[in-house]
């Protein structure tokens, strides 16, 4: 169970995009972006997943449970967190 709370923390969530998608923004040669363009990419996947997320009709009284790796967690937290529509509950308290 201590590795799910790992897996699932604030801290754990932002090293994942660091690592797996800005870091990306450093790699580039001399004359190009290459890391930037990389990094769009990943970036360009989870906005489509999110856009597709919001094409589901819910209710105001619908609650969803949303089962993902963690690089992508960690984009659709930075989304959930801002979100008009969507009020995110933190899972850490029922991972017991």
């Amino acid at each position: 169970m201590d590795h799910f709370q790992m897996n699932n923390s604030k801290v754990y969530l932002d090293f994942l995009m660091n690592v797996n998608a800005d870091m990306l923004l450093y790699a580039s040669s001399p004359e190009g972006n290459e890391g930037a363009f990389e990094a769009a990419k990943f970036y360009e996947r989870n906005l489509i997943m999110f856009s597709n997320f919001n094409k589901i009709p819910l209710s105001a009284d619908d609650r969803v449970f949303l089962l993902m790796g963690g690089t992508h967690s960690a984009f659709f937290r930075q989304w959930l967190e801002r979100s008009p529509k969507y009020h995110e509950v933190d899972v850490l308290p029922y991972l017991k």
